[in-house]
C-alpha cells in the first residue's frame, strides 16, 4: 500500500475546517467517542489534525466534533425509526 496525497487550492479558505470535519467524521465512524477524537486533535503525533486544532482553536474544533457526533446520532435514530415503522 502506498500513501498518496493530493494538493488543491482552497478558494473559500475553508480547507482546514473541512479537513478537520473529515477527521472527526472518520474517527467517529470508527467508533471513537467525541472525547477521544478531541485527544487526536490535541496530539502532535497526528500532525494534520493537530494543525487544524492550532489554526481553528479549541472551541471551534470541539463544537465541530460535537456537531458531527450529533448529526451521526440523528441519522442513526432516523434509520432505526424507519426500520421499526417498516417492521424490519
Amino acid at each position: 500500500m502506498e500513501l498518496t496525497c493530493v494538493a488543491f487550492d482552497a478558494p473559500t479558505g475553508q480547507s482546514v475546517r473541512v479537513m478537520a470535519e473529515c477527521f472527526a467524521d472518520e474517527f467517529l465512524n470508527l467508533g471513537h467517542t467525541p472525547e477521544e477524537v478531541m485527544d487526536l486533535f490535541h496530539s502532535s503525533e497526528h500532525r494534520l489534525a493537530h494543525r487544524a486544532w492550532e489554526e481553528l482553536g479549541e472551541v471551534a474544533v470541539y463544537a465541530m466534533v460535537k456537531a458531527v457526533a450529533r448529526r451521526k446520532q440523528e441519522i442513526r435514530e432516523r434509520v432505526l425509526a424507519s426500520r421499526a415503522a417498516r417492521g424490519v
